[in-house]
């Protein structure tokens, strides 16, 4: 798989303008973005969090991160009791 940049922000939000990105360039936070958007309620920690984060991180700081996520995902599934 070929590693990639970021694409440039005037094609930043176009879906067929990026691939996924290994190694120690960034990642693409954009679909997952999407997701949050689409899935959970809009009073939805994780999806502000999400919200606010860029559409590219670096690998290593979007490993943490993601981490963060997962955790407070199942905290908000336990609190809606679903």
């Amino acid at each position: 798989m070929r590693t990639t940049s970021p694409p440039e922000s005037s094609d930043k939000g176009s879906p067929n303008n990026y691939q996924s990105i290994t190694g120690n360039d960034k990642v693409s936070l954009i679909e997952l973005k999407s997701l949050a958007n689409r899935m959970l309620p809009r009073d939805s920690v994780l999806r502000t969090l999400l919200s606010s984060e860029p559409d590219f991180l670096p690998r290593s700081e979007a490993m943490i991160k993601i981490e963060i996520y997962v955790r407070l995902l199942y905290k908000e599934i336990g609190q809606r009791g679903v």
